[in-house]
Order: structure tokens, then sequence, then C-alpha cells
């Protein structure tokens, strides 16, 4: 594996310099000048010493700044660029100075923790990834065999300059080969392929070298269990493909902020979900004592998957789930879910009284508020347009949450799992203060994580969980 750049300390007179111990408080601070050393060694020595610093490191006429607090890198700046981008290229110099000085770190912008940053940026050196700003765009496999499409999506791809399409395979056998030959950071697959099927495609794919993967199909009844196979097996979403003209604008929003998040999914963590057969359905004869809501991002489709067999312990409780998901498959992965869960899964509609072993499936844009008079409760739906921006979302999640804690108190439970990428702090802060149990994924079964530690710095959670803790931790709520 590559070792990252090798630094020289700059003689700056502040620091390198300085050779008498600095005393504060009966403990001895040293100054002095180290040479050839690794700014990897340099950000773990500061991250570990847990205070604040600022790393100058400079490079001919170029000056880049690493701020870390509190154990942690959380902000990078080079050139008026800001965040994990900016760090990964400080990294990339293959030599320079350097200067670790005291400082007060500037807003967050980072929230991976250091570790994760550093072991991120060997691969990249150790792929030739860190490099001009050609090297730092996101590489695209597209696997489709039709030619007209792949073309097409190509181009609306390339068109911001930060996307390389690096390969179009017309069939299973040819993406496998493109996978090792130009070992994309992100992939679009369609289902039904020539010569090898997408699903052997991604089954490939994610024991020999995982990557996002996307799957853009068309929609049918007879494409819904193989999308729902490829989910469980791993992939990050399913896009329908745009059956008119005035769908593509949509389309391609939904794969480019997958694609311009791609380098931060961490596919280590996905697990494939195990599905087993439902041999009854509870009866939703009653109304529902507790409410759970549960929020997920990308990655929340496969997570689902893993929640939904197992539900039906939860005997008094009304659920509403909320996912980031093409709202034009919302109907289709209800129809499948409630298959696999012995709840009865509907889809909301303008009133639906909140009745036990029941869930409501909804997309992050939909508008839901929980309502209550003389001792019913309900939820009404309004469903949202497909364009709505994280911030838009946001604010119709929080007016959610604060609605559903005013009606059921304590007796609300909310888990936030990966990918949720939206301000919740007020939604979720007048749950915990009307006595409500707020849960949030561990990241390291999350495949978007940096969203998680975010909400996690509120220190709001009662517990870390994942699919396979949530549910009994719930049940002993009850």
């Amino acid at each position: 594996m590559n070792s990252l750049p090798e630094m020289a300390v700059a003689k700056d007179n502040s620091f390198a310099n300085h050779q008498q111990p600095d005393e504060k408080q009966g403990v001895a601070f040293f100054s002095g000048m180290v040479e050839d050393v690794e700014l990897a060694d340099l950000i773990q020595m500061a991250c570990l010493q847990g205070q604040d610093r600022e790393l100058v490191v400079t490079r001919g006429d170029k000056t880049g700044r690493v701020f870390i607090s509190k154990g942690d890198v959380v902000d990078a700046e080079l050139e008026g660029q800001q965040g994990e981008d900016a760090f990964f290229k400080i990294l990339m110099w293959s030599g320079g100075s350097f200067v670790l000085k005291k400082a007060e770190a500037p807003a967050q912008t980072i929230f991976t923790p250091w570790n994760f940053l550093v072991m991120e940026a060997l691969r990249k050196l150790d792929e030739g990834m860190l490099g001009d700003e050609e090297s730092m765009k996101v590489r695209v496999l597209i696997v489709d065999d039709s030619a007209f499409f792949a073309k097409a999506l190509k181009k609306a791809l390339e068109e911001d300059g930060k996307v390389e399409v690096v390969g179009i395979a017309e069939n299973g056998k040819m993406a496998i080969e493109l996978m090792s030959k130009s070992n994309p950071d992100f992939l679009t697959l369609d289902i039904n392929m020539p010569v090898m099927g997408g699903d052997a495609v991604l089954k490939n794919i994610m024991v020999r070298s995982p990557a996002p993967v996307l799957v853009l199909s068309g929609l049918s009844e007879a494409t819904l269990p193989k999308a729902m196979e490829f989910l469980r097996l791993g992939a990050v979403d399913f896009v329908p493909k745009p059956s008119a003209d005035h769908e593509w604008e949509h389309v391609m929003e939904r794969i480019k902020r997958h694609v311009e998040n791609a380098k931060k999914y961490n596919m280590r963590n996905i697990r494939r979900a195990r599905l087993f057969p439902v041999m009854r359905k509870s009866a939703s004869d009653r109304p529902a004592l507790r409410l759970l809501a549960l929020i997920a991002g990308p990655g929340g489709l496969l997570e689902i998957q893993k929640i939904m067999p197992a539900l039906g312990m939860l005997k008094d409780w009304s659920v509403i789930i909320s996912l980031d998901v093409d709202r034009r498959f919302l109907p289709h992965l209800i129809t499948y879910l409630d298959k696999i869960c012995e709840m009865s899964v509907c889809e909301p509609s303008k009133r639906v009284e909140l009745r036990s072993s029941q869930v409501c499936l909804c997309a992050w844009q939909d508008v839901w508020e929980v309502k209550q008079e003389g001792g019913k409760k309900w939820v009404e739906f309004e469903a949202g347009l497909a364009h709505l921006n994280g911030e838009e979302c946001a604010v119709r999640l929080n007016r959610s949450l604060i609605s559903a804690s005013s009606a059921f108190g304590d007796k609300l439970a909310v888990c936030v799992m990966t990918g949720t990428d939206m301000d919740l702090d007020e939604g979720v802060q007048e749950v915990v203060i009307k006595g409500g149990h707020f849960f949030l994924q561990k990241t390291e079964s999350a495949l978007c994580s940096a969203p998680l530690l975010k909400l996690g710095a509120l220190e709001y959670e009662e517990a870390l969980i994942d699919s396979d803790t949530v549910l009994p931790l719930l049940k002993q709520l009850a």
C-alpha cells in the first residue's frame, strides 16, 4: 500500500525554531522541528491528543489547512474548497512543509471519523485516484443493453464535468470485464441483460470488488421481485427508467445525488437481508397504543427489508416509515413489503387511523401529520412533489415529528437510519422533551454514516441500534 506524502516542517520562528518548553499548569509542552514525517502520522497524533489544532501544509505557492478538534478532523480548506475534497487534495501532495499549531476550529464541514478519512486517502493513492482534477472525478460504469439509453445517460452524467463515464457495458459479461479494468466508483445496472443477467453481475461485484450500484430499469409487476432482490443483495437504490421526457430531470437528479456521495458510501457495511415467509398476518383491530417513526435514506431500502419480517413482535404499535425512495416505485414497494411482514403495510391516503400492527409507508417528500380527537389518533398524508430538496423535506419531517410527539408523548419512538442527510434537530428535540425515545443507527452498520454523525453530535439518542437490535429494544419499552 502507498504511504502518504512525507513532509519537512516549515522553519517558522513561531514553531520550528522555538526550542524552549512551554509550561502550563505544571505540564511541559515542547516545540521543535521534525523532518520526513507523513501527514497521516501528524493527523493521527493531533487527533489522539484531543485538542484544537490547525495543520498548515504548504507546497510551492499553495497552502492547505486541516483543522482538528476534540479528536477528529472537522474541516479542511484549499484554494476556496472546503470539506473532504479539500482534505484529500492536501493529502495527495508529494511533499512540502507543515506547521502544526494551536487554533480554534471553524464551522464543521467534515463528519467522517479521522481514521476512515486516512484509510480512504491511502486507498485512493493505491488506486491512483488522488492526483489532478481529472482523477478527482467520480468514475461511473453504465451497464445497459440499450445503446440509445446508455448514450443519453452518459451525456447527462458528464455535463457538469464532475463525472467520468469510464465505460458502457451492453451485457453482463462485458460489465465484469470492464469492472476489473476501469475500477469504477459507481455503477448503474439494468435488470434484464443478455449473456449474463444483472443479478449475476451484482453478486460478482459485491463479492469481488464492492462498489455502489444503482438499479436503473423499467418498472413493472414482472421486474418488481427482481428489483427487490437486487436491493436485498446490496444495491443502494432502484430508480425506474424515465417513461416520458418530463421524467428525465427527476431521474437524473436522483442518480446524480447518489453519484456525488458514491465515494462516501461504506460498502463494507453492506450485509444481505435474510427473508422468511410470513405464516400469518397480525390483526389490525385495535387503536395503536404506541407509534414508531422510522426514517431512512440511502441504504434504507436494504435495512427495511431486514426489519420488516420481525415487526410482528410489536403488537400494540403502529408504524410510519419515511424513506428516500422514488415515488413511482412506492406503490410497488408497498405491495412487496406487505408479503414479508406480519403487519399490514398500507399506502398513505388522506386519512389513516393509527391502529396496532399497521405500517404506513411514505416517501421523504410526502407530508404527514398525526392528529387526535376524542381518544382517536390518525395520520393525514399528502403526496409531496418529486423535486423537493433535502432542506424542504427536513422542514416537513420536523413538523411530522412534532405532531407525533404531541399525540403520543412518551409512547413515541423515532429511529433514524442510514443516509438521513437532513437537519432534524427541531423535531428530535421535541420528541425528547415530550418524553419520547430517539434511536440512531450505529455508523459501523450504515451504508452512509456521515449524516448519522451529525445527528449524533446532538447527543439526544437513547441508544445506538442496527436492524438486528432495534425491535427487541422497542419491545422492552412496552
